[in-house]
């Protein structure tokens, strides 16, 4: 809902042994995660971040294979 919001969640995302870069965007109220090669995604993980401040509708895993 603000910026120092988006900042906080990003922030926190980029914490994350499996995270090589995240960005929240509170224009689209989206955040575009790129996971380090060879790191499992933890999802719960990623939704205890998120649920602080946001309600993740919708998790969306693509590959750039």
């Amino acid at each position: 809902s603000c910026k120092f919001c988006a900042h906080s969640v990003q922030k926190n995302l980029n914490k994350l042994p499996y995270v090589d870069n995240a960005q929240v965007n509170i224009d689209t109220k989206k955040a575009h995660i790129v996971v380090a090669q060879g790191k499992e995604v933890n999802i719960d993980e990623l939704k205890k971040i998120t649920d602080s401040r946001f309600t993740p509708v919708k998790v969306t895993i693509s590959s750039l294979n």
